[in-house]
């Protein structure tokens, strides 16, 4: 055993740093620690000498008493380290003014060991006791609460007799007597965060205590996830704790911590490579901890960094272009620890695809509890495996805070004045200040949890607000709020957005500053099997059309837009569109209609689970991924311009993308629509005679790369040389649609 004064620290330990502690004395009159081989002898005044050592994690009986004389420990702050049975365990003693904080952790990560705490004599009888004394809380070891274990141990010893107060933070147990163990000990099982105490024989503490802190990350890399986890023990009322990083020529950014089973964790990202100071900020009603400043470096992993909007673009950290292809996976059937979202994204890898879109709700992945406030961790650790799949497999994801669906059902949280929260209207949800905490709450925790980490690209604040009953003037300030919100707790300025069902009298919410991407939600309309004719004059009987129009048009707000649902509306699984279209015409058209329209990426289709994947029909998007490898630039480029048809009588749609040099374009006959071809089951008109133009080029030779979007790949390549300021491109014979990639090469 060593033992030691002030910080202390190992090269396998974990880190002890030194803190100010606001208002506490530096010793205790009468008070001593003394220390060797076998464990550490505490006197306090007013209780019987306690003997305390670190034992193996089995039952055995407390060992001999200390043989005197024993060191004597003067340091206000002392470190011990010893072995319990193979462990190596440090404790920390910190004195107070009326007794001693102790903290005992096992250097080993996940190792475990128990604490004994007893009295020297043979017939002292330590025994339980929860009296009414204000401080104590008499909870078992496993509440969900920061600090699960408040007991008072009882000392007889002779004549003597005097209480010591036990205030556990650990995530252990406490055990009295039991096999083996005699009336003389009390052993506490050590938990994840090992085992933290106050001893004392007259009182609470007064201070708050930073028992032990720890960074977890071994190896910090440029983008990815810094974390530290620490032993904090207020004596009552809330704690607020954050984790300050800076690095070197950059802002000092803050990050708030967060619980997890009685445990304070951060997570924050360097943010680039090099060298990063950190520390730890702890507050509470009875005082403020602050750690003294660490240092790291972040390596270089190859990450692009965070997304962030920049005018009608996504961008990373390191400046290059996001362009997320994906899908929705809102939720998976029958998941519980993140294995079905695991397989959806092996096959979205597969199709070529890189973003999903995933929900909270409360058939999904469902964060909140019962009761304000209150979050459940099983859910978030399972969001946690679900992201670390997505990362895995090369997904991003938007994450989705709240929806409609549980909204209208009063399903989400603790809103709901029956389950004993503030609102009986939906009005009120939107208008009261004790609502709007508890939402706000939700979004803290998301960002104290989740929020370092890249894999997450963007977040929604609401699937289809507009669907909630509540009118744009009583939603739209609220989600102005929530935004902002969300912006000044995510450090990575990641994009907000928000999302409508329809169109109508919302339009505002897009010209909201704190809205970052305008998205866009577009059915084709429920209809019975026996009146699918009716949609033959229905807007999306040419959804691709449809799609190109709206992102055309929404791309003129100046911000990058998303079509982050589109399909064909009814109840799941029993979709008369859907059951005549097994083969997926309507989600190619979706894709290649939305993909070179003014939009930020291709269209993301609803119903993975009850069409795509049921229908093997993930192999629609390869074509179209393959086709987009390495042009990037179409969805970046300063100076791009989108391309149209002109608009005469039976000209083929196209939908494209130019600058004075390329071009990325898609054409198809004006009868290759999906009605017409799944349901009036006609056969499409050729592209004989159709011709493209592209105004705004450069004059000289260029190649043409013809593609069949089907199979996703070229069938031709032909070199044209043109001039006057536009390239004339004859449409393939013998085909109703085609892709083309065109570049020039030189005068």
């Amino acid at each position: 055993m060593t033992a030691a004064g002030g910080c202390g620290m190992r090269p396998t330990a974990a880190f002890a740093l030194a803190f100010a502690l606001a208002g506490a004395a530096s010793g205790t009159e009468g008070l001593a620690i003394l220390a060797d081989g076998n464990g550490a002898r505490v006197r306090i005044p007013g209780a019987p000498e306690l003997l305390v050592r670190a034992v193996p994690d089995e039952d055995r009986p407390l060992g001999k008493p200390l043989p005197s004389p024993a060191a004597e420990l003067s340091e206000p702050r002392s470190v011990l380290d010893w072995k319990a049975g193979g462990e190596d365990v440090r404790i920390v003693l910190q004195r107070a003014k009326t007794g001693v904080y102790l903290h005992a952790s096992a250097v080993r990560p996940g190792a475990r060991f128990r604490l004994e705490i007893g009295s020297e004599g043979t017939d002292a009888a330590p025994a339980f006791s929860r009296d009414d004394d204000p401080w104590i809380e008499a909870k078992t070891a496993e509440s969900t609460s920061a600090f699960p274990a408040s007991i008072r141990l009882r000392l007889r010893s002779g004549a003597r007799s005097a209480r010591v107060f036990l205030r556990s933070a650990a995530a252990g147990t406490l055990h009295q007597g039991g096999a083996g163990v005699p009336r003389t000990a009390v052993r506490i099982a050590s938990g994840p965060g090992g085992i933290s105490l106050f001893l004392s024989a007259k009182e609470a503490p007064a201070f708050p205590f930073l028992a032990a802190c720890r960074a977890l990350t071994e190896r910090p890399t440029a983008y990815g996830v810094f974390e530290v986890e620490s032993d904090v023990w207020a004596p009552s009322g809330p704690v607020a704790a954050v984790l300050s990083i800076v690095r070197t020529g950059a802002a000092r950014r803050e990050v708030a911590g967060f619980e997890d089973e009685g445990r304070l964790r951060f997570r924050a990202s360097p943010m680039g490579t090099g060298r990063f100071s950190w520390s730890l900020r702890v507050s509470t009603l009875a005082g403020e901890i602050r750690t003294s400043p660490e240092e790291a470096e972040a390596v270089d992993a190859g990450e692009p960094g965070f997304v962030r909007a920049e005018g009608s673009r996504l961008v990373h950290s390191d400046g290059s272009p996001f362009v997320p292809l994906g899908a929705n996976l809102g939720w998976v059937e029958g998941d519980r620890a993140g294995e079905g979202f695991e397989r959806y994204f092996e096959r979205m890898r597969a199709a070529g695809l890189t973003h999903a879109r995933i929900w909270l709700c409360s058939w999904g992945i469902h964060l909140d509890g019962a009761r304000p406030g209150e979050f459940l961790w099983d859910q978030e650790r399972r969001l946690e495996r679900v992201l670390a799949a997505a990362r895995k497999s090369g997904i991003t994801v938007t994450l989705v805070f709240e929806n409609t669906s549980d909204f209208n059902g009063r399903r989400n949280g603790a809103f709901w004045e029956e389950r004993g929260g503030p609102c009986k209207t939906p009005f009120d949800f939107f208008t009261k200040p004790e609502a709007w905490a508890i939402f706000e709450s939700r979004i803290r925790r998301v960002l104290a949890r989740f929020g370092a980490d890249s894999t997450i690209a963007m977040f929604e604040l609401w699937n289809e607000i507009d669907g909630t009953g509540a009118s744009p003037s009583e939603a739209i300030p609220w989600v102005a709020r929530a935004a902002a919100s969300v912006k000044a707790l995510d450090s990575a300025g990641r994009p907000v957005t928000v999302s409508l069902q329809g169109t109508g009298g919302w339009d505002g919410i897009w010209g909201l500053r704190s809205i970052d991407v305008v998205t866009i939600h577009e059915y084709v309309p429920a209809a019975a099997a026996d009146r699918l004719a009716d949609l033959a004059t229905a807007p999306s009987r040419d959804l691709a059309r449809l799609l190109r129009d709206r992102a055309l048009s929404a791309a003129a707000r100046g911000k990058p837009v998303l079509v982050s649902e589109f399909g064909a509306n009814g109840e799941p699984g029993r979709i008369p569109v859907l059951a005549r279209d097994l083969s997926g015409i309507h989600l190619r058209e979706g894709l290649w209609g939305s993909a070179l329209a003014g939009a930020a990426a291709p269209g993301w289709p609803w119903w993975w689970d009850s069409y795509i994947e049921r229908n093997d029909l993930w192999k629609v998007f390869r074509p179209l991924a393959d086709f987009l490898r390495g042009e990037e630039w179409a969805y970046f480029e300063p100076g791009r311009r989108w391309l149209k048809e002109s608009g005469a009588k039976g000209a083929a749609l196209l939908c494209g993308v130019r600058t004075d040099a390329k071009a990325l374009l898609w054409i198809r006959s004006a009868s290759g629509d999906w009605f017409s071809r799944v349901i009036e089951v006609r056969r499409p008109e050729g592209l004989e005679g159709q011709t493209v133009r592209l105004p705004g080029m450069r004059d000289g030779l260029y190649a043409v790369e013809w593609w069949d979007p089907a199979l996703g790949r070229p069938f031709k390549v032909e070199r044209i040389r043109t001039g006057g300021g536009a390239v004339l491109l004859a449409a393939p014979a013998g085909r109703f649609q085609a892709a083309a990639k065109v570049r020039w090469e030189g005068p």
